[in-house]
């Protein structure tokens, strides 16, 4: 099956599959990937399968792909390849080997069109660039979100092509959000965008975006990207500039078995 010519929707979702490379192990066979990490049971973005060549017995592909998981004692979960019609490719042998489908139409991919950075202000002298985890790791919750951004900081901070941008308040992080460049589709995702509950909508996120854009305009013409699914974060990419990637163009399913 055709999955993508190199546009910018095809940009896009390859950086969003492999992403997960950076921040967990990765079983590659000839049908998909497998991202796995134990230190991280509770994360689907680090414990997830990704089928990519849906011919053959997909009976059989789901089947490994479950007992690859239960064998390490993980919940089997299985993310879109982005590929058109394959909801109703793949729904049917998922639901034979017990999984749930759904489909999450309300998250959507933004990116940042290329020479609109022009018009962006100056850099923020309250943004601070962030060298070391230590302070920062503590502002997150508990919940799911909250142990996806500590492990993507922890695993990519001391490495190249991260970076992460905090505003403080008496020297306590309350707001944080990060870029990473990933040269192989010349594309640059945010990603880490948090502010500390009782600090929100004063503008911080906004600040470090503004701040991420501009640091990007001077080193690199990849394309920015990122996905949202909440309105209010929504309403703010949209007021920096961001443009949403047409749905149409891509499906949004994931599934998951109980275990």
């Amino acid at each position: 099956m055709t999955f993508f010519t190199q546009s910018i929707v095809s940009r896009i979702a390859q950086s969003h599959i492999h992403y997960p490379k950076r921040i967990a192990e990765c079983v590659k066979l000839p049908y998909g990937l497998l991202y796995h990490d134990r230190e991280n049971p509770g994360s689907h973005m680090c414990n997830h399968a990704v089928i990519t060549d849906m011919s053959g017995d997909l009976d059989l592909k789901v089947r490994q792909v479950t007992e690859f998981y239960v064998e390490k004692g993980l919940t089997p979960v299985i993310y879109t390849a982005f590929q058109r019609k394959a909801y109703r490719i793949m729904s049917q042998p998922l639901r034979n080997n017990g999984y749930s489908v759904g489909k999450y139409p309300e998250g959507a991919f933004f990116y940042y069109p290329q020479g609109q950075t022009g018009s962006l202000p100056n850099y923020s002298n309250r943004v601070k660039r962030v060298q070391t985890e230590e302070g920062i790791l503590d502002m997150f919750s508990d919940d799911e979100e909250g142990v996806y951004n500590r492990t993507v900081i922890r695993k990519l901070l001391p490495g190249e092509g991260y970076y992460l941008w905090c505003v403080y308040e008496k020297d306590k992080p309350v707001a944080v959000a990060s870029l990473v460049m990933m040269s192989e589709y010349r594309t640059s995702v945010i990603d880490n965008v948090y502010t500390v509950p009782e600090y929100r909508n004063k503008g911080y996120a906004t600040a470090i975006v503004r701040h991420a854009l501009r640091m990007h305009q001077a080193c690199s013409d990849n394309l920015v990207f990122l996905y949202a699914y909440k309105e209010q974060p929504i309403r703010i990419y949209r007021k920096l500039g961001f443009v949403k990637v047409n749905n149409m163009r891509l499906e949004y399913w994931n599934a998951w078995m109980d275990i």
